[in-house]
């Protein structure tokens, strides 16, 4: 099915079955985040074919509908697109990371008043716990997060309200897709829920890969409605307990809930790419510094903390080394502070680049950081041997950079070990036009 082919919703009418029976998850998600961020940045882009590069600048990392239907793809390499872009006049924007940050925090900061309970589900999405609206109507509610949104922001919004998490993945698909729902849906009513599983392929229900799509499919299996009236037994024995976890979900019991409840096998990251390649240790540590920097705020939008950390470097294979060199630090006590991230590894970083012989060679192509062992940002567990008051410090001073960050852009302040950045004629920059009085357009 075509991404913005309209479905068929004649068995799942909008009005008047959306009222809230107590026990609801709803999923916000900003459609074509990164283009849709360029957009507000920029309004001449409206609607004008738009390509957005990885941050190595070497391949598409998302583009609009319209670049999508001259046939090009995320993944795609930007020199295989030259020509479709002098032909057809497409934008060819660097990854902006700075922008697209920032908006997405004043997203979840607006969604943040309509219910305790939010959990960031990457930088274009949040699930938002409505438990406890009983008698309201769900519908209308979802229209007013969307046109909040849009109002405050200028940014689109698609609202799917469901009894689960993954139930509410498949009504934002349909509300994302059918002209008909306009961007919500409440998908409540049990006969609705089947009918729109019934349109859902099985690729597409979250939490299936393609190994497992193919698997199922195999076994006549194609819609998400036909695995939820599989076997519990046979979706067990094939596909453990993460199958099983699915199958519930599909049936509308809970196996999370948002803001409430975070696995140990979550995880944040962030990442970027070297144009050209760094051959300068300090600069990679510097860049590994801003780039926990930037994990420890998606992980700060989760209120969560994170208990252990890993740093990956890439640089290019040879016949008798990997390209890709892991180092994994357990921290001594779980946190969300930036500073407390970027001092563990910077220094362990540095040290592991100046003393250990069996560390990578320059140069490098790509750096990222991890966050492990991601959970609740209360209760946390302190460490015997640090007093209290030091942690009540820390917090006293991140409540302070957080406010400063508020009023003057997230970049504004800045850990010591990422104050040299890299800047070459070869590597792109974009205009931070939420961040920076001289980047912001000129009207005449």
């Amino acid at each position: 099915m075509s991404p913005h082919q309209d479905v068929d919703m004649k068995q799942i009418p909008q009005r008047p079955m959306a009222l809230s029976t107590g026990k609801a998850i709803a999923l916000a998600e900003i459609p074509e985040f990164f283009v849709a961020c360029e957009r507000v940045a920029d309004p001449s882009l409206v609607s004008r074919p738009l390509v957005v590069l990885a941050p190595d600048a070497d391949e598409v990392r998302t583009c609009s509908h319209e670049a999508l239907a001259l046939g090009i793809l995320p993944g795609t390499p930007l020199f295989k697109i030259g020509a479709l872009v002098e032909a057809h006049q497409i934008a060819v924007l660097p990854s902006n990371d700075a922008l697209y940050d920032e908006l997405s925090q004043r997203v979840w900061d607006t969604l943040a008043h309509y219910t305790p309970h939010l959990e960031a589900h990457g930088p274009e999405a949040a699930f938002l716990d409505l438990d406890g609206l009983t008698g309201q109507d769900l519908h209308q509610y979802g229209q007013t997060l969307q046109t909040t949104v849009g109002k405050w922001l200028n940014l689109p919004l698609s609202v799917g309200i469901a009894e689960t998490q993954t139930l509410a993945k498949v009504a934002n698909r349909i509300a994302r897709r059918s002209k008909k729902a306009q961007g919500v849906l409440a998908l409540l009513q049990p006969h609705h829920v089947e009918a729109a599983l019934q349109r859902t392929p099985i690729q597409d229900v979250w939490g299936v890969s393609t190994r497992i799509a193919d698997f199922l499919q195999r076994h006549s299996i194609e819609t998400g409605a036909a695995f939820r009236h599989a076997s519990p037994d046979w979706v067990k024995q094939h596909l453990r307990t993460p199958g099983l976890r699915l199958w519930k979900e599909l049936w509308g019991f809970r196996c999370n809930t948002p803001g409430r409840a975070a696995s140990a096998a979550q995880s944040i990251s962030a990442t970027r790419g070297f144009r050209p390649p760094l051959s300068d240790a300090k600069l990679v540590t510097e860049a590994v510094a801003a780039l926990t920097t930037r994990a420890a705020r998606k992980l700060q939008q989760r209120r969560s903390v994170a208990g252990m950390v890993s740093v990956l470097l890439t640089t290019p294979a040879t016949h008798h080394a990997s390209a890709s060199h892991t180092l994994t630090l357990a921290l001594p006590q779980a946190t969300q502070s930036p500073a407390q991230l970027a001092q563990f590894t910077s220094e362990a970083l540095s040290r592991w680049l100046r003393s250990d012989r069996e560390a990578p060679a320059p140069p490098y192509l790509k750096a990222g950081v991890l966050l492990l062992d991601v959970r609740p940002e209360s209760p946390t567990q302190y460490n015997l041997f640090e007093a209290t008051d030091e942690g009540h410090q820390q917090r006293q001073f991140r409540k302070m950079i957080d406010q400063v960050h508020q009023k003057m852009g997230h970049d504004f302040v800045q850990q010591v070990a990422q104050r040299a950045r890299q800047e070459t004629a070869d590597a792109p920059t974009a205009p931070q036009a939420t961040l920076s009085w001289d980047d912001l357009l000129n009207v005449h």
